[in-house]
């Protein structure tokens, strides 16, 4: 499963996956260990806010994804 959490027009928000469309490119990524997918999806809303904060007239968005999971 993955997540979205977006900024656009000063509002986060976030939609839950699978996601079919490709039509966005990455341009950079991290990988963070976090204890589960809340836990992901709200560092990433933290991220976006440091934007929505600092530069309010930029929108973009982060895409959460396990990776590496208990098994590995």
């Amino acid at each position: 499963m993955s997540t979205r959490v977006r900024l656009a027009g000063g509002v986060i928000t976030s939609s839950s996956g699978p996601f079919t469309d490709q039509r966005e490119v990455a341009i950079a990524y991290a990988i963070v260990s976090v204890g589960s997918q809340d836990d992901a999806v709200k560092r990433a809303t933290e991220f976006l806010e440091l934007f929505q904060q600092h530069l309010p007239a930029w929108e973009g968005g982060s895409e959460v994804r396990q990776i590496f999971g208990p098994a590995d």
